[in-house]
């Protein structure tokens, strides 16, 4: 196991705990368990009010913790459905909150239109942003798996092939220190 000085410490601010379980494995699988240290932000009960919109506004306060640590070893990765919005304009939404500065180590990744659309991508299915495919995935879907594929595909990078989403969510994750 690394010495804990030489882990990357992630914190993951997202909607949900299946969220937070993707980019966990995700992570955990394209760097190692062994080489990373990660924790999630507690943004209030599941289930209960919007999760895009407590994301938002946890967001400014984790941007500025991150800052205030001023370590390369430490992260913080954003994750935040796009629901009937596009990547951009999401992004834009949280950069009017908070703009991420050159130095932020910060991804933002947005599935769009949900996880699920990403999910069923992986899972070979043709799809596209605007459909909800959430009915597909129900509570027991492992979303942990599915983020082992994600690093997977990453790794392999074929743009191309990528719903727009994903490719910009690759794109993101390649910012992380040590990822490549």
């Amino acid at each position: 196991m690394a010495p804990k000085r030489n882990r990357l410490r992630v914190v993951i601010l997202s909607e949900g705990k299946r969220d937070y379980d993707f980019v966990r494995r995700y992570l955990q699988h394209r760097l190692g368990k062994e080489r990373i240290e990660v924790s999630r932000v507690d943004s209030g009960p599941e289930g209960q009010g919007s999760g895009e919109q407590r994301v938002r506004e946890h967001y400014p306060a984790e941007l500025q913790t991150l800052r205030t640590r001023a370590s390369k070893n430490a992260c913080l990765v954003v994750m935040v459905d796009g629901d009937r919005l596009s990547v951009s304009q999401r992004r834009h939404q949280l950069e009017e909150l908070a703009p991420r500065q050159n130095t932020d180590v910060a991804p933002i990744i947005i599935p769009c239109r949900n996880i699920e659309t990403w999910f069923a991508w992986l899972d070979g299915q043709k799809v596209d942003e605007q459909s909800n495919y959430k009915s597909q995935y129900g509570k027991g879907t492992k979303a942990g798996q599915y983020g082992e594929k994600m690093a997977q595909y990453c790794a392999e990078y074929d743009a191309t092939e990528a719903l727009p989403s994903i490719q910009q969510a690759c794109e993101e994750l390649n910012r992380l220190p040590n990822i490549k």
